[in-house]
């Protein structure tokens, strides 16, 4: 009954005020394209900034002095900063396996004795890299000087991803104005 009472009502809305009703219809129909598209949009743009901050790994290339021990000591220590979630250690057998695989030689046949030492691949937070938050795990890991002798990372990416988190703040802005504006469009609508 409720159902039949309501289509009733907009029947009758139709046949005593046909601009109204467009007006409102039309509103209605451009608001939910709106809220629609604005979410697949957001929902594009956050799976590709999720993607893009997957590849980002900071490579800490530890001392050549530095033993198996104290490798795994260093890589707790990174691990308690704040936004890492991931920290792996690459022993120098697994740099020369991935040499000889890249390169198709092996380092052996190039240099007498293996040239790697041990490295840290350290990954951070998705959803929690910004420039502040990334350059305070830089500055942290260069605190451990006795350990660590160089750190780098894909500036480029970085920059991508710094650059495409200020966009989607700025493009939910943008949507958050619209969804407003249609809010508004539809309550006038429907006091008219």
């Amino acid at each position: 009954m409720a159902k039949s009472f309501h289509g009733t009502i907009a029947v009758r809305f139709l046949r005593t005020r046909p601009g109204s009703a467009l007006r409102l219809m039309a509103v209605c129909a451009v608001s939910v394209i709106v809220i629609a598209g604005a979410a697949w949009m957001y929902d594009r743009e956050w799976n590709s900034l999720r993607e893009k901050e997957r590849n980002l790994i900071m490579s800490v290339v530890l001392q050549p002095s530095v033993d198996a021990a104290t490798a795994y000591r260093t890589a707790n220590r990174v691990r308690s900063f704040q936004p890492v979630a991931e920290v792996t250690v690459v022993t120098p057998d697994e740099w020369r396996a991935e040499f000889s695989r890249r390169y198709g030689v092996e380092i052996a046949e190039v240099v007498p004795e293996n040239p790697f030492s041990y490295s840290l691949r350290v990954r951070l937070t998705e959803g929690s890299i910004t420039a502040v938050s990334f350059t305070n795990v830089y500055q942290q890991c260069r605190t451990l000087q006795s350990e660590v002798e160089d750190i780098r990372y894909p500036a480029d990416l970085l920059r991508s991803i710094l650059d495409q988190s200020s966009i989607i703040v700025t493009k939910l802005g943008v949507i958050c104005a619209l969804a407003a504006l249609c809010v508004l469009l539809l309550m006038t609508s429907t006091v008219r």
